[in-house]
């Protein structure tokens, strides 16, 4: 009888011990969750600073390329020698408000006189840049900042006037002034509270503060005039549920863990061990390791551990989710890099071409084979840049679900003997032999699909094989398949592609290698856009490649006769 009530009391104490020492474990993770929250909490503040700065950058970079570009032109400096004339910058700066989305554009001599300004929408004028700002702008030559007015905080991005040979602005004397602003209003406000996925706030940091929901984290970022002094300020506020997660599972361990303590007052040793000791492991080595195998053992645990264990669960995949779509943020911001860098040098190239020599044709004494020549350049310069706007325009379409299907019968034959004809001169200029192979050569195939958008896909595919091949063969055409399908096929003997590039050739702005931007021309939209074809056609496509010994493309589409 006294030896039972020992054991009891020896029990008794083991689960008193047990108490005081989870009482003591649990204060010290709350103390290391409390910190771990603070720092989560720091590092999504810099990491959402680090993320809205990005976004503006890239918006104010195009400004302040726009207010580059222009000023960095021979015209431009020849019409501030020579003279203003009204209807030039009417025709040529006025513009430059309505096909870039900016409200204000001004031009300023060198004796700081206001040559022309112009506001997008009707407004009383007011002066909005001052000499001050001219002189600066006389020394630095480039210069992007703020100014608060009347109609709200107006971005503006300057530039000094120099012809084309001084790129640098260092060879000659400025010659006028450019100022292109944009007014941060409503609307421009909320496409970045769009693009950064947060609510944006004006007002002092100690009234947002008090505003701001618990879970959330804020950025302030600050208007700087052109001496670096602050003229305002917005707020930017996004929630934060992984902080949220985190605050929340620290209260339901909590509770649990309190429970758990009070049950195991109630129960005997067996329970101790296998209902209280075995699970409340599991929990630790899951805090340390994450393991998944140790989830799936505490999911089969009885009592609220289980759920515990879906919310660790929860947890790990969120964590994932969240470093999966940071990944994608940093490719897309690399991509978006990329693609302006592309964009400016293809848009660049052909309108120098264009401009260059449609001024050599200004000359009257150049010979008449010399003229064509030129005219021939002007031409293919046209062209590419037209190439390059239609598929600037598909793409567009296609991610605005604008593309519509417009079927009717249409003769696979007759489709690449056109694409054919097409490149052949161009394939044959380059060396290439291109074949066009018809299994069906006795009969033509008739199918009911949308012409142009088939022919786009080929035209892309055939398109980049002649590009990226050097010498060999080309050949394209279709197999009718016993499933009811159409398989096309484009292959050739270039350059290849990497088998890491493979899974995503199809992706915008994805070429065959990082460093083929700088030996081919194009942004990467075309087999974007001959993918979207395929599929809204019904159809799949994918590629068979090894790098140096050329590729095979393939799609099919459904046989709808």
């Amino acid at each position: 009888m006294d030896k039972r009530a020992g054991l009891n009391s020896r029990l008794l104490m083991m689960i008193t011990y047990t108490g005081v020492v989870f009482v003591l474990l649990f204060t010290t993770l709350i103390i290391l969750q409390r910190r771990q929250a603070r720092m989560i909490h720091k590092e999504a503040e810099e990491q959402f600073s680090r993320e809205v700065n990005s976004i503006i950058g890239l918006k104010s970079g195009s400004q302040r390329q726009i207010a580059f570009d222009y000023t960095y032109w021979d015209e431009f400096a020849s019409v501030m020698v020579s003279g203003a004339r009204p209807e030039w910058f009417d025709e040529n700066i006025a513009t430059i408000t309505s096909s870039y989305g900016y409200d204000y554009v001004a031009v300023f001599d060198t004796n700081y006189r206001i040559v022309f300004e112009h506001w997008e929408k009707p407004t009383n004028n007011q002066k909005v840049i001052s000499a001050e700002i001219l002189d600066s702008l006389k020394n630095n030559k480039i210069l992007n900042f703020f100014i608060h007015t009347d109609h709200g905080v107006i971005e503006i991005s300057s530039a000094s006037i120099h012809p084309t040979f001084d790129r640098d602005r260092k060879i000659t004397t400025p010659k006028g002034y450019l100022f292109i602003g944009k007014i941060w209003t409503g609307d421009f406000i909320g496409t970045l509270s769009a693009a950064t996925g947060s609510q944006i706030k004006l007002g002092d940091e100690r009234e947002i503060r008090e505003k701001s929901e618990m879970f959330s984290i804020l950025y302030n970022y600050k208007f700087l005039d052109w001496k670096g002094v602050e003229v305002g300020n917005i707020w930017f506020e996004r929630e934060a549920p992984v902080f949220k997660l985190y605050s929340e599972s620290s209260v339901y361990m909590l509770i649990i863990l309190l429970l758990s303590t009070l049950f195991i007052w109630f129960t005997n040793r067996y329970s101790v061990k296998h209902w209280v000791l075995k699970p409340l492991t599991l929990v630790e080595r899951i805090l340390k390791n994450e393991s998944t195998a140790d989830i799936s053992s505490l999911k089969r645990a009885p009592g609220e551990f289980s759920q515990i264990a879906v919310l660790f669960e929860k947890y790990i995949k969120q964590k994932e989710e969240l470093k999966e779509a940071k990944d994608r943020a940093e490719r897309a911001d690399k991509l978006k890099t990329q693609f302006l860098a592309n964009m400016s040098h293809e848009i660049r190239t052909p309108m120098n071409g264009i401009i260059g020599f449609s001024e050599l044709l200004k000359d009257v004494n150049i010979e008449h084979s010399q003229r064509m020549e030129y005219l021939t350049i002007i031409q293919n310069s046209g062209e590419r840049m037209m190439s390059l706007i239609n598929d600037l325009i598909n793409i567009s379409k296609l991610e605005s679900g604008q593309e519509d299907v417009s079927e009717s019968t249409v003769s696979l034959k007759n489709v690449c003997e056109n694409v054919y004809s097409f490149f052949k001169p161009e394939a044959q200029k380059k060396g290439l032999n291109i074949i066009f192979t018809n299994s069906a050569e006795e009969k033509d195939t008739l199918v009911s699909t949308d012409r142009e958008k088939l022919y786009g896909i080929i035209n892309n595919l055939v398109k980049n094989a002649v590009k990226y091949s050097k010498e060999g063969s080309i050949e394209f055409g279709y197999t009718v398949k016993e499933d009811y399908s159409i398989q096309f096929f484009v292959k050739d003997e270039g350059i290849g592609i990497s088998s890491d590039i493979q899974s995503r050739i199809f992706d915008r702005f994805v070429q065959g290698e990082a460093t083929l931007n700088k030996n081919y021309d194009g942004v990467g939209l075309g087999l974007a856009i001959a993918k979207a074809y395929v599929t809204i056609l019904g159809g799949d496509i994918w590629v068979e490649s090894e790098q140096g010994k050329g590729s095979i493309f393939f799609f099919t589409l459904p046989y709808k006769y």
